[in-house]
């Protein structure tokens, strides 16, 4: 993902947008499952992007000292949303949205990466802090490619769950 067209400040409330709307959307896909495991793997996932926003609001802090992190209405930077409004879609399909979302997630912290270089002119301290910064977004990345994996395997779980309790009119009408 390529984010060099845009200032350091937007990626950064991007992102903190992107996690505090994955945490809300988490949140609400565990209210309508019935089965309690998923909830939990769901409330799971919701607490993860609230700590990974956390993050994002003290890098905020660290980047832009005395600035409020005003979280946009939309990101300026298009991340990919869940449909979660649309109660018809499947769960199986919502969770697929999910994973694509934490893939693009994954790809987006990698990107990030690279807005956090440092120069033989920084001090030494700048240029261990954007290392930290650095190791932390890897670790982000890693994180969203690890949430990615668990929700393919339980909209797997979903899509087996939806297809054993579909009900198919007049299966047991004979010739």
């Amino acid at each position: 993902m390529d984010l060099k067209q845009y200032s350091k400040k937007d990626i950064i409330l991007s992102a903190l947008k992107s996690e505090i709307d994955s945490e809300k959307t988490y949140l609400e896909l565990a209210k309508r499952v019935k089965n309690i495991m998923l909830a939990d793997r769901l409330k799971f996932l919701a607490q993860e992007e609230k700590n990974h926003a956390i993050f994002l609001r003290d890098l905020f802090k660290a980047e832009f000292p005395g600035e409020q992190a005003k979280v946009p209405e939309s990101g300026v930077i298009p991340l990919p949303e869940i449909d979660i409004d649309n109660e018809s879609i499947a769960m199986s399909d919502l969770l697929d949205q999910a994973k694509d979302n934490e893939n693009v997630a994954a790809s987006f912290y990698a990107s990030m990466i690279s807005i956090f270089s440092d120069s033989e002119q920084q001090s030494p301290e700048t240029q261990q802090r954007l290392a930290k910064v650095r190791d932390s977004l890897l670790y982000l990345a890693t994180m969203e490619t690890g949430h990615a994996r668990i929700l393919e395997t339980e909209a797997e779980h979903a899509r087996q769950n939806e297809h054993d309790t579909m009900e198919w009119e007049m299966i047991h009408v004979g010739p």
